[in-house]
């Protein structure tokens, strides 16, 4: 063999090699660039998921809040009832009793308890054993906007726009 033949045959060997080497790096990129695409899609998924869990959130703490402060002011119309039958008792009887603090009358969950259910609203424009939630419900169910069942359910917007998601999705919201 001569040396241009081993130049030849060892040029044609790079050559090859080299073409080889080239097809497997666009092969490679081409799969990065896949990759890439791909991840890219799932990142707006999840981006949208995110957007929407917040907004949820957003709802359930707003209206917690709202029931939050509806039972402080029951509790407080509550307690000033206690108070005052307490008083008026005490009026009554020869032997006058100290009245009962707010703390004791918070204090005493069976008192607080026929309490509530004594302050329960004596009216109602669906039915008078239904809450006010459960209205709303029936309002959802015959398909009014949730402006106008906040309206007439004296909730807030976000309350009404919670029952509405939980009563698409019943199972996920236990």
């Amino acid at each position: 063999m001569t040396m241009n033949q081993v130049l030849t045959q060892s040029t044609q060997f790079f050559n090859q090699l080299e073409g080889e080497l080239m097809l497997g790096l666009v092969i490679v990129g081409a799969l990065l660039l896949c990759t890439l695409i791909m991840s890219i899609k799932k990142t707006r998924k999840l981006e949208k998921q995110l957007i929407r869990m917040q907004n949820e959130l957003k709802v359930s703490n707003n209206s917690v809040i709202n029931i939050g402060q509806q039972l402080l002011s029951l509790e407080k119309k509550v307690n000033k009832q206690n108070l005052s039958r307490s008083q008026a008792r005490s009026q009554k009887s020869t032997t006058p009793k100290p009245s009962p603090s707010i703390d004791t009358v918070v204090d005493q969950p069976q008192t607080f308890a026929k309490a509530l259910i004594n302050e329960a609203p004596k009216q109602s424009v669906v039915d008078n054993n239904e809450s006010v939630y459960d209205k709303a419900r029936l309002y959802l169910a015959k398909g009014d906007s949730i402006e106008n069942i906040a309206k007439r359910c004296n909730l807030s917007h976000a309350e009404v726009s919670l029952l509405k998601a939980l009563s698409k999705n019943p199972a996920t919201s236990l």
